[in-house]
């Protein structure tokens, strides 16, 4: 049973991310990329880079050149592969936590972060439909019906000092149709556009 905040009502929401998509996203960088360094260093054995009478090795040089990209590609997939298995295996809890006092990515070996309510900007499209340019991924969204758009769409969730949007973030950890993220998060949602009470300084007289 989710813990009710006493001084506000409102129940923290937990959605878990699947360990079975995290190893799925292993498999997926690890495969290609432990492919790439095992090509590159087959290749690196056959190169002889000791200049003979009839050769500078100009060509085994120039392939060693070539295969730097290729290696350090592999390895930055081999890398990320590594993170996402180990978030699978992760021995803690792995997920997002929504609250009365924000939200919460609890990423395992990706790291913790934590996003304040009161620096969260959420707004629906309709909201937003001016601000929207032509290659923007809601500009579609925003021609749908207001009712329909709070129904089955997930808000645009801004956070000062972050370059992507939070709700495309959260659809992308937890792989959840958005209408079903939507729903689940739709209490915090609600509750975090809720207008606000200005608290009132006492006067003394």
């Amino acid at each position: 049973m989710a813990e009710m905040t006493h001084e506000t009502g409102l129940a923290p929401v937990k959605i878990g991310i699947p360990r079975t998509m995290a190893a799925e996203r292993a498999i997926m960088r690890m495969t290609p990329g432990v492919m790439m360094i095992l090509a590159v260093l087959g290749v690196m054995q056959w190169l002889n880079f000791r200049p003979s009478a009839v050769s500078n090795r100009i060509a085994d040089y120039s392939l060693a050149v070539a295969m730097i990209p290729i290696a350090a590609a592999g390895l930055v997939l081999t890398y990320h592969g590594l993170k996402w298995l180990t978030l699978a295996l992760w021995p803690a809890w792995v997920g997002i936590v929504a609250d009365s006092d924000g939200l919460t990515l609890r990423l395992g070996p990706f790291g913790r972060t934590r996003y304040a309510l009161d620096r969260l900007d959420i707004r629906y499209p309709f909201e937003i439909a001016d601000q929207l340019t032509p290659d923007d991924d809601m500009i579609y969204e925003a021609h749908l019906d207001p009712a329909e758009q709070l129904d089955r769409l997930m808000p645009r969730i801004r956070y000062p000092g972050e370059s992507d949007t939070l709700d495309r973030r959260l659809k992308i950890v937890t792989r959840i149709d958005e209408k079903t993220l939507a729903d689940a998060l739709r209490p915090f949602i609600e509750y975090a556009r809720r207008p606000r009470t200005p608290t009132k300084t006492p006067t003394i007289n």
